[in-house]
Formats: structure tokens, sequence, C-alpha cells
């Protein structure tokens, strides 16, 4: 469950890339409209990650009943010291007090979203590495690749990646590659035996 949960964070994640710079932009230009806008529009487009009791719930039927006892208490007890460190920044002010109770959801939400693009590029960062280790590459041939595949990563995760420059990016890898290692890069991405 917990790993469901994950996926469909990096889901979020890799789906909406576009729609978070831009609320990573509203944000950093202090258009706390824009911003509110864009952080509804990605609560809208993962339901099932807003549905924080039915997740509790889950977790809490996985442990063994006095742990989940204990987890269930300390949750309680972190919700309520939390709560009243809200209520003590806030004083009286209940516009103050219900601001930052959507600036602590918010930055969870962040910290969430920060937890799927470090595990995205992870996962993402391994696998190249992986693949570069399978072709043999010398120090030259290396730094080619990786300034080549890093370009078209950058312009691709913020969806401007255009049919031209994927195919910069293959003619550059074949005019790389020698014709084994081109014929490894195709088994090992594509399952080819070109």
């Amino acid at each position: 469950m917990r790993a469901e949960r994950a996926r469909a964070w990096d889901d979020l994640f890799r789906n909406n890339i576009a729609l978070i710079l831009r609320a990573q932009s509203a944000a950093a230009a202090g258009d706390r409209d824009a911003l509110a806008a864009d952080l509804r529009d990605l609560a809208e487009r993962a339901p099932e990650l807003r549905d924080n009791a039915a997740y509790t719930r889950d977790l809490l039927a996985a442990l063994p009943p006095a742990d989940a006892a204990k987890a269930q208490s300390l949750a309680r007890e972190y919700r309520a010291a939390l709560l009243a460190e809200l209520r003590a920044r806030a004083g009286d002010d209940r516009e103050a007090l219900a601001a930052l109770v959507t600036r602590e959801r918010v930055e969870a939400f962040g910290r969430e979203l920060r937890r799927a693009y470090e595990r995205t590029l992870l996962a993402d960062s391994a696998e190249f590495e992986a693949l570069l280790e399978t072709l043999d590459l010398t120090p030259e041939q290396q730094a080619t690749v990786r300034r080549a595949v890093t370009d078209y990563a950058q312009k691709n995760i913020l969806n401007t990646a255009t049919p031209e420059d994927r195919a910069k990016l293959v003619q550059t890898l074949r005019e790389t590659l020698t014709h084994s290692q081109w014929r490894t890069l195709l088994n090992q991405r594509f399952g080819a035996n070109n």
C-alpha cells in the first residue's frame, strides 16, 4: 500500500511536470491565486492521494494491533502539537490560523512531490548509469552521450522536445557509438537485435 501510494505520487509528478513548474513559478512570484489554482488542479488529478483517512486505515490495518494503536497515538499527538504550534503563532486570528493550516498542507504536498521527484530521478539515473556501464564507453564517448541525453531529457521533462530534437539525439548516439555499442544500446533499451 505504501509502494502504491508512492507510485501514485511518482505518476502525479511525471505526468504533470509543466503544471508543477508553473506552480513553482507562481510561488516564487508571490502569486497566491495562481499557486492555489495550480495546486487545486494538481490535487484534482490525483484524488486517491487526497484520501488520507483511507491510507491511514490501510496502513494501520497492516500493523500488529499494538503497533497500530501506538502509531495512531503518535500521529494524533503530532497533529495536536502541530495545531497547538499553529494556534500559538496565529493567536486569536482565525484567518491567520486558516492561512497557517493551508500553508502546512501545501508544504506537506510539496514534500511529497519532492520525494516523488527524488525517486524518479534516482530510478532514471540508476537505469541510465547501468546502461552506460553495459556500453563500455570511452571517456570521450561518455561525455558526448551524457551531454546529448541530458540536453534531450531537459527538453523532454518540460514537454518542449520536438521530433527534430529526438532525431538529433539518435543521430548523435549513432555517430558516437561503435556498431557493437549501438547494437547493445538497441538491445538493452528496446529489445531489438539489429
